[in-house]
């Protein structure tokens, strides 16, 4: 796969990533108004993006082996800097400089630099975007409106939940000591597999969610 193909690749994650950020930056904005009760954090959202930022750590530990394994280039003047690594013009030529001069480690090094590079620099890129869309993701917190609830950055609409049931209060064990309910709703069904949302529900509001859901489904806890 050549140089442009990854560099769109790459420019599309960016932009996916900060897209999907504006659009749910916009629907959060837009609901202001609608607004009922603001509930908690995506814990998992935190979790994924831990689990990315450490991917992304290891892709970039290969890349700078990668460019380390290549010094030469630049040391020995084959490409003026740093940044013609990006160009894969100026490494084709070098690589057929070194063949030509039977210049065998460096032609090696060099062949397997072009092969690798983008592909560790894409995967870089990816881990790196979605490490932030999680984070991201992370610091919004669910939220009930007049037209449904926000569920992980998205809404389900009150037609749209065929029933829900509450679990027996506990204490969080993490980050502090209130006690919580898990709010289980259950989605219309997708191939045949049952779709259950959960909602961690401080208790002092359970009452207060429960009688908004009451309204608005027509389903009795």
């Amino acid at each position: 796969m050549g140089y442009k193909i990854y560099a769109v690749l790459i420019i599309l994650t960016f932009g996916f990533t900060f897209f999907e950020i504006f659009n749910i930056s916009s629907r959060i904005k837009k609901r202001l108004i609608e607004e009922i009760i603001i509930l908690n954090y995506n814990i998992s959202n935190f979790i994924y993006a831990f689990i990315y930022i450490i991917i992304l750590i290891s892709w970039l530990v290969l890349l700078n082996n990668k460019i380390r394994n290549v010094n030469f280039l630049i040391a020995g003047n084959y490409i003026r800097n740093i940044f013609q690594l990006l160009d894969f013009e100026a490494l084709r030529s070098a690589k057929e400089y070194f063949y030509e001069n039977n210049m065998v480690a460096h032609f090696y090094q060099t062949v397997i630099f072009i092969k690798d590079f983008p592909n560790y620099l894409f995967w870089s890129s990816f881990s790196l975007c979605m490490s932030i869309l999680f984070l991201y993701k992370g610091f919004q917190k669910n939220r009930i409106y007049e037209s449904g609830i926000m569920h992980n950055c998205k809404i389900i609409k009150w037609p749209g939940i065929k029933n829900y049931i509450w679990s027996d209060p506990y204490k969080s064990k993490v980050l502090d000591k209130n006690e919580y309910c898990k709010l289980i709703i259950d989605l219309p069904t997708f191939f045949n597999l049952n779709t259950k949302v959960k909602l961690k529900i401080k208790c002092e509001t359970k009452d207060a969610v429960d009688n908004i859901l009451n309204i608005h489904t027509n389903i009795k806890s």
